[in-house]
């Protein structure tokens, strides 16, 4: 019989472990089966709002917004947005992020998904939208606008100039990967518009 040699079997022994290690954390870290992913990444949310306790700037958004690296956007900034999540969604997440969170300023990047599914077109969604401003913490500087209706659209920007906040339009389907979500370019200009209305809002109130 043909003995192995010892270097050998510790390469074959430490490849197992490794497999093993890799595996254990896959399973562990695997969603729950049936936990949609819009309940796993709010609750992810809500766990590091709790864990952080003071932030300048928290971003209520849905994809569009979770897709944009915000880092460092407005002072500290945590992105605080959801894939999926329609306007009452992100009033209920933002309930549980400013249970302890504390922050100075917040950015709403919110209603497509209310568009999508054909209930950012009425009255109702008006309401909504309102309501969810008025459970906010602190008045908006910015709200970001609504690129799949018009009607919701528009909303948004008299909103923003009835509280004194700045409207930030929805990127143009030309930098977008499907007439909504941006491309590379159209994330960098989401940010950038971003930075400029802190920097606006920073006139009456500044961070620090």
């Amino acid at each position: 019989m043909r003995r192995i040699s010892q270097p050998v079997t510790i390469a074959v022994l430490a490849c197992a472990l490794v497999l093993q290690i890799n595996t254990a954390w896959t399973n562990h870290n695997r969603p729950e089966p049936g936990r949609p992913y819009k309940q796993v990444r709010s609750d992810m949310v809500a766990s590091a709002a709790a864990s952080a306790d003071r932030v300048d700037t928290v971003v209520l958004g849905d994809s569009i917004a979770e897709s944009i690296w915000l880092d460092g956007m407005c002072g500290t900034t945590l992105n605080a947005s959801v894939a999926g999540a329609t306007t009452q969604q992100i009033s209920d997440l933002g309930e549980r992020v400013f249970a302890k969170l504390r922050t100075r300023k917040v950015l709403v990047a919110i209603g497509t998904n209310d568009a999508y599914q054909g209930i950012a077109d009425d009255a109702a969604f008006e309401v909504r939208y309102d309501a969810m401003l008025e459970r906010l913490p602190t008045r908006p500087f910015a709200l970001v606008g609504i690129g799949n209706s018009d009607i919701a659209n528009a909303y948004v920007k008299a909103k923003a100039a009835e509280i004194e906040a700045v409207f930030i339009p929805p990127i143009a389907p030309e930098h977008t990967t499907d007439g909504i979500h941006p491309d590379e370019k159209g994330r960098e200009i989401w940010r950038n518009r971003a930075v400029s209305a802190c920097a606006r809002s920073e006139k009456t109130s500044p961070l620090a």
